[in-house]
């Protein structure tokens, strides 16, 4: 079953078309590799698959349950983010809340830091969490 569909989407800045009626179709299983000159339309066509942008004409559908998630190109300001954080941060809620699950269990000194550990915890279960670790993990080490 198709993951996602462009058909016939346009995407113009001005009066600069990033994206003319593109045309696309992805299925579980396949790789895609986006290559082009700067302002060719990958970011843009990446944000549209994202739902963070919406397209002048044409139409985007998507698998329901879909989730797409996008790092930023602009390299993360080199802070006090480990690597995981980074990559986490695309899961949005829940990228955040693997992310407070490590930090606070590195960190237990406390009842009152092992109450907030078991509330991030349980969030993690209702929202199957764990799963997306495991592709969290994948994805760094593929990196």
């Amino acid at each position: 079953m198709t993951l996602i569909r462009f058909d016939d989407v346009s995407i113009a800045y001005g009066d600069h078309p990033l994206l003319d009626k593109a045309c696309l179709q992805l299925e579980p299983g396949e790789r895609v590799c986006l290559i082009g000159r700067n302002g060719a339309g990958k970011s843009t066509l990446l944000k549209a698959a994202s739902d963070t942008i919406q397209p002048d004409d044409g139409h985007i559908w998507r698998k329901p349950g879909l989730k797409v998630g996008m790092l930023n190109q602009d390299l993360p300001v080199a802070d006090s983010k480990r690597v995981y954080d980074v990559v986490a941060s695309g899961l949005e809620t829940v990228g955040q809340l693997l992310a407070d699950w490590h930090e606070l269990s590195m960190n237990i000194q406390t009842d009152a830091d092992m109450k907030k550990l078991e509330r991030v915890q349980s969030q993690l279960e209702a929202m199957d969490g764990w799963a997306l670790q495991q592709r969290v993990e994948q994805t760094i080490q593929k990196l």
